[in-house]
């Protein structure tokens, strides 16, 4: 990497760590730069747990659900979700209904986005992105939706659903809070899946609390070539120091990753529209270049805190399937 682009990325880091300082505050200062620790986060995560009424129920609880009725199913006990979730990772193992499925992909379709991949970002539409992309002769590789809870009414219901409030407080050993629910898309591209990849197609872990679980849902049909997820079972409980010492950047290459979890341990997620996942997004996980097709991805978040600003819900303003 030349001096230019070190300059560049170095500069683009300092405005999203000020940006986020502003928005969040000195705690979530604190949280980022101390929270990337395991030895941290576990002593964290003691010091937060805190029984709830919610988890002294029957952990062998599972909710039986006609799935032609209810939004959500899982095909698990809770205490399997948990024990899978605390040993891995990861649990893959819900489901949407289709009501639910097209009401989101309707309002995805018919809403404006912001496309940050353009300087300064856009406002696009699913249906005009291949004119506005020919318009300025490059491709728009991301499409996400600001606050989508509180102008669509199935994922304010997705985001308040008892069963993900449940899991989330089960693996956090605590009464869960909600942090942030997002709604993207991943457009196809041209590019190199093994040479051209950025930001998130690249192995890496977050750090949005000192504990915290998502969950994903594929609002298209995802394949390996159209933006599978990837996910390292068992790196959210080990990291090399390195790993958790390098402040700048924390992109892993894959071979790296395979020479220190081994190749069995990466998860290439797929599934047809309607999957979901939960992940301790702690854990090193990644994005397959969409190269065929392209994505629609929701996510709901919940951990320890909610850092003033992060994404808060409201009462949606209009059903998903008519949005103005």
């Amino acid at each position: 990497m030349n001096k230019i682009a070190v300059f560049h990325w170095y500069s683009k880091f300092s405005l999203n760590i000020y940006s986020n300082l502003q928005n969040k505050g000195l705690r979530w200062l604190i949280m980022f730069i101390s929270s990337r620790f395991c030895l941290v986060r576990d002593i964290v995560a003691l010091w937060e747990t805190r029984p709830s009424q919610v988890m002294q129920q029957d952990p062998s609880l599972v909710y039986s659900i006609d799935p032609t009725e209810e939004a959500l199913i899982v095909k698990d006990t809770f205490n399997t979700i948990a024990r899978q979730l605390n040993e891995t990772g990861i649990y893959q193992g819900l489901q949407l209904n289709q009501r639910i499925i097209s009401e989101i992909v309707s309002f995805a379709k018919s809403t404006a986005m912001l496309t940050r991949d353009i300087k300064p970002a856009i406002t696009l539409t699913y249906a005009s992105k291949k004119e506005i992309q020919a318009s300025l002769g490059e491709q728009i590789l991301n499409g996400d939706y600001p606050n989508p809870t509180q102008s669509c009414l199935a994922i304010h219901q997705l985001e308040n659903h008892p069963i993900l409030h449940r899991i989330a407080t089960d693996y956090l050993n605590r009464e869960a809070i909600h942090q942030e629910t997002s709604l993207w898309w991943a457009f196809k591209s041209d590019r190199n899946p093994l040479t051209e990849r950025i930001g998130p197609e690249n192995f890496h872990y977050d750090l949005d609390d000192y504990r915290s679980v998502s969950f994903f849902f594929y609002l298209t049909d995802v394949t390996p070539k159209s933006g599978a997820h990837l996910y390292v079972k068992g790196s959210h409980r080990r990291k090399k120091i390195k790993y958790q010492l390098s402040l700048l950047s924390r992109n892993v290459a894959d071979t790296e990753i395979v020479q220190y979890y081994s190749s069995q341990t990466i998860e290439t997620i797929c599934g047809n529209a309607g999957f979901g996942f939960a992940e301790d997004s702690y854990g090193f996980h990644r994005i397959e270049l969409p190269t065929t097709e392209d994505r629609l991805m929701l996510k709901i978040r919940f951990g320890f805190h909610r850092y003033l600003n992060n994404s808060i819900s409201s009462e949606p303003t209009q059903n998903c399937a008519s949005p103005s």
